[in-house]
């Protein structure tokens, strides 16, 4: 159900996102008075740009080192080069969904909370995931995986 409201949500933003607008002529090449919305025209514009990367926790093999994760369970060598390579490229996405599966919990109450929480506070930290979290025009939207509901 969540899938859905989200397909249903970008569908909705990208069509608001081409609509409207009140530039238009008439096309004199057939003579008649067809109207074209001169509006949406734009000529290589980039209108707004997508990043996705999911499952970024790490390996349960791995759960022992929990200094090297912040207590996050994020996969810290894995986080901080993708948000350094997107910090990087010529144009920034205005969206940054992580697709679910950024901490181990599953089952777990108060580890969920736990591991969440220390997500947050490294990806607040911008010693450890670089200047994406200090950037406001990117959004970052988290959608839960099994992971993260507790199932």
């Amino acid at each position: 159900m969540k899938l859905k409201q989200l397909s249903t949500f970008i569908i909705t933003t990208l069509f608001l996102a081409s609509c409207g607008g009140s530039g238009s002529e008439t096309d004199s090449n057939s003579g008649d008075s067809t109207t074209v919305n001169t509006d949406l025209i734009i000529s290589d514009s980039v209108l707004l740009s997508f990043a996705f990367v999911g499952c970024n926790r790490i390996d349960r093999k791995d759960t022992a080192n929990w200094a090297a994760t912040d207590s996050s369970s994020a996969n810290l060598n894995v986080l901080k080069r993708v948000m350094h390579e997107v910090m990087e490229l010529d144009r920034q996405p205005d969206l940054f969904f992580f697709l679910g599966d950024i901490v181990l919990a599953e089952t777990n109450l108060l580890r969920l909370n736990n591991e969440l929480d220390h997500w947050v506070k490294l990806y607040n930290d911008t010693a450890q995931t670089g200047p994406m979290s200090a950037t406001p025009s990117i959004e970052v939207v988290a959608v839960p995986g099994n992971h993260e509901m507790l199932t």
